[in-house]
């Protein structure tokens, strides 16, 4: 049987063993079990941080052509203050 986990410094060893009693009923009490969340590894957070600026290039593209849609004829800094305007993740204009 494994060990016992610290609540108090919120790790999880490999050895500690969960369980629950599912006899166990109270009207006034609830229990919520937080999900153990794994720690990425360098090409996992490569790969994701990849993927997310791939996605978020083709909300910029979007962005870019419904404003041009839009306005026919604009000042490149308006284009790119209105664009910025409608995405929701914080952009770095170069």
């Amino acid at each position: 049987m494994g060990g016992v986990c610290d609540v108090q410094t919120k790790t999880i060893g490999d050895s500690d063993v969960f369980s629950y009693n599912a006899d166990f009923k109270h009207n006034l009490l609830r229990v919520t079990i937080n999900q153990v969340q794994l720690k990425e590894t360098k090409e996992e957070q490569k790969i994701t941080t990849e993927k997310v600026f791939i996605e978020r290039q083709f909300a910029i593209d979007a962005a870019l052509i419904r404003v041009m849609k839009a306005r026919k004829s604009l000042l490149h800094n308006q284009l790119i203050a209105e664009a910025t305007s409608q995405l929701k993740f914080p952009v770095a204009v170069r």
